[in-house]
Order: structure tokens, then sequence, then C-alpha cells
């Protein structure tokens, strides 16, 4: 019959609260039964597990949080039947070699395949290959570079590397009816895509992507139909237990898929209740302001200065931020001074001598520099692994 449906959802996030909820009340359910309902209509299911499932506690050298969860958190996961998890996370490596090599072997165990992660970037950037009612898709896995990424000294994620990546792209759909590219990238809590995510996305369009979907940024964003490829910009999470309201609605994407036509899709708005711990779909009135919400982000996505406009505000919301990270300063000094409402000053006295920065500039801007730079930083860190 030559159709087939396939959903994909946001970031699971195992680590932190709601691993020790689940250890502390194995049989709770999280999804409820609209949402599980709603999810077993889909041939393929698809989520992302954003963090390794291992009991090692050994991690990575790396800067920024950790994530690690146990097995019983994909407890939830097998109520829904989900059969494929992208681990091309910023966390992918957090603990290192054992926690690729158990979170593998745990998905296994629990019969979901994992794509876009491996010990060796032949492994974690082997296509996943998908054949049902006469139709071949294939999923590739891509996440941002951080300390989480395969390279010749150890395991990770699949690198989004633009050229390699559209080189991917063209090879797999000169053998595939449906190329789908999963990519783990985007701006921190902000609803929109950084200006170049929108042009390297477009890129893999033209590659021969026939649906991009990205998650990360934990807030949703909007999308794009750029051609006929539909390109979502942030899908938000399907479980992340914090107090952030961001963290609480996203949504999952179905789409349609029909052999020798272009892709059909659904938008379908979940929300995470974090009184009882449970997730649903959104309906009515719930569901129509995501939904609009949705369309505004879209709608600033495809008109380039209002895009701009909302970057550069972004910017300047974090330019403290950047400056101390910049100038090398303590963490727990600038948290102080947040909390004493000194940023402005402290932003002024950095910038008596601003020229200092220039030298930074040169390094980040200009490719040889940076690639020259990155490699030396790296080799004085992998003689600590």
């Amino acid at each position: 019959m030559n159709k087939c449906n396939l959903l994909i959802a946001g970031d699971y996030h195992i680590y932190g609260r709601f691993n020790e909820f689940i250890l502390q009340h194995p049989e709770h359910k999280l999804f409820k039964n609209e949402l599980l309902e709603k999810i077993s209509g889909y041939d393929i299911r698809i989520f992302n597990l954003e963090d390794p499932i291992t009991n090692s506690r050994i991690g990575c050298i790396k800067s920024g949080p950790y994530g690690v969860g146990s097995e019983r958190c994909l407890d939830a996961i097998d109520s829904a039947k989900f059969q494929i998890a992208t681990f091309s996370t910023n966390h992918t490596y957090d603990m290192k070699n054992q926690g690729i090599i158990d979170t593998i072997e745990i998905c296994k165990k629990h019969n979901i395949d994992v794509i876009g992660a491996g010990l060796t970037p032949q492994e974690a950037g082997k296509p996943y290959i998908i054949d049902i009612n006469g139709i071949r898709i294939t999923l590739l896995n891509y996440s941002r570079i951080e300390f989480n990424c395969v390279n010749n000294q150890h395991g990770g994620a699949n690198p989004l590397k633009t050229i390699n990546n559209y080189r991917e792209i063209q090879k797999t759909k000169q053998c595939s009816d449906f190329v789908i590219v999963i990519v783990h990238d985007g701006v921190d809590v902000f609803n929109l895509p950084y200006p170049k995510l929108i042009d390297r996305m477009r890129f893999y369009a033209e590659a021969g992507a026939d649906a991009i979907i990205l998650h990360h940024s934990q807030a949703f964003s909007g999308y794009e139909v750029y051609g006929n490829v539909p390109i979502f910009y942030g899908i938000g999470n399907l479980l992340h237990l914090t107090n952030m309201p961001y963290d609480k609605t996203g949504y999952m994407v179905g789409l349609s898929i029909e052999k020798g036509n272009p892709l059909k899709f659904e938008i379908i708005p979940i929300h995470l209740d974090d009184k009882d711990i449970s997730v649903n779909i959104l309906i009515d009135r719930e569901k129509e302001i995501i939904l609009d919400k949705i369309n505004d982000l879209s709608n600033l996505i495809t008109s380039p200065e209002s895009l701009k406009n909302e970057w550069l505000k972004h910017i300047s919301n974090l330019r403290v931020s950047y400056l101390s990270s910049l100038y090398m300063l303590p963490p727990l000094f600038y948290k102080i001074l947040k909390k004493l409402k000194l940023l402005n000053t402290l932003e002024h006295i950095l910038l008596l001598n601003k020229k200092r920065l220039l030298p930074i500039l040169n390094l980040i801007r200009c490719d040889a520099h940076r690639e020259a730079v990155i490699e030396y930083i790296e080799g004085i860190f992998y003689e600590e692994e």
C-alpha cells in the first residue's frame, strides 16, 4: 500500500528529579492514556534519549552539568512502545564510553534501537534504515558539538558537521525513498533558532532531506516548509521535570509518508503536569493556544529582520554572562553580582579595556585559528582521559 506514518518526540530527560522520583515510585504511570492512544496510532515511534542510562558515575572531562539516569526510567517508554531512541545529544559522552555501552545494551533489552551514538565514528554515524510497506526510510541523527561527540580517542554522539552531513544526506538519498534528519541543536531556553542554524537546515533540505526535526533548546519553537521539506526548529521536551515553565510544554511531530508524494505532518502539543508527574496531549482551547504560539514563532522564523531583532535581544540579555566567561571570572563571583543586581556595573568595568577582546574575537572568528586552538586544548585534556 506504500503508506506509513512516523512519530518523533522530543527530549526525554532522565536525570535528577525524575530519576529519583521513579526509583521511589516504580509503579508510577508517566504517560496518560490519551497520549498512549495517540502514540499507538503510528507505525514507527521515535524519542530522544537525552542522557545515558548506566550505573557508572565516572564522568568525562567537561564544563556544564552531567546527565545520567537508571533503567527504571524506560518503563514509561515501554508503555508507549517507542522503538527507536535518538541518542546524539550534548550528554551522550557524560559517563564516557561505559555510559554509551550500557545505554545501548539496556535499550536493546527493552527492544529499543539506539541511533546517533557509538564507540567509533563509523558506529555513531551509521544510518538507520527502515523498510515498511514498500517504503525505504533512512534516519540520520546529529548533535551540536560540545564535550559529547565521537572522535578517534573515544565514543560519543554523531557530530553536526555541515560538509560531512551534507554528503551523508546525499548518499543515503540515492538509496532511500525518504530521508528524515533529526538534529540536537538550538539555543538553550530560547524559542527561536539562531540565524545560521536556519541556513544550515535549509542546506540539508537542499541536499535531499525530506523532513528535519530539531530538539535540545527545551523551549519549543516554530517551523517552516522549505520547498516541500518541513523543518521544525525545536519541538521541546517529551519530559523534563524541573520548576521551569518552559520545560512543561512541547510537541510531537507526526509524519504521514506515501511513496511518490511529499510528506504530510501533524503537530501534537503535549504538557507535563508536575503536580502528579504526568504527560498528556493538549486538547481544545489549550491545544489551540500552543498552535497559535507555534504559528507566531513560525512567522518570526520566516522573517529575517524580525528574527534578527529577537536574536539581538537574546544576546543582549546574556552579554554579561558571555563577558564573564571570556574574561574567565569565577562563576560564583558572577552569581553573587547577579544576585546583588550589579551586572551592569560589572559590564562597565570589564569593557573599560574592551580591546582585550580583539584577540579572542580573532581566535573565534578565523577558521584557521579556531581549528588550531580547539585541537590544542582538546589535546591537553585527552592526555588526562
